[in-house]
């Protein structure tokens, strides 16, 4: 008996928020607190080009004693950009981001 297919785009949050490659990290840091996320993928203009989490705001920023008034998303977002589709199926997403280490994985 097979497992039922549960697509990723049945279990995902549905606002994705987003953020200018050009933003302040400072910028970037109230944006998720206004929106209590953990993430925020990085565009140029409307392609989305990486993604920076909370944990690169305390590893890349915070740890190194750098003024987030000063550095951009640019600087320190993860790129290339790991995404799925709405349709990739849950299990394939597992498999893709405990295969490239990563925690979050936007749909597009």
């Amino acid at each position: 008996m097979s497992r039922p297919r549960i697509s990723v785009g049945e279990l995902m949050v549905k606002e994705v928020v987003k953020v200018d490659a050009d933003s302040t990290l400072m910028e970037v840091a109230k944006k998720m607190r206004e929106k209590n996320v953990g993430c925020v993928v990085v565009c140029e203009g409307k392609k989305p080009v990486g993604i920076i989490t909370e944990w690169d705001i305390m590893e890349k920023v915070v740890a190194k004693n750098i003024k987030p008034g000063e550095r951009r998303a640019k600087d320190v977002m993860s790129a290339p950009l790991i995404s799925v589709n709405r349709k990739t199926d849950v299990l394939e997403a597992f498999k893709i981001m405990r295969a490239k280490k990563i925690r979050r994985l936007p749909v597009v």
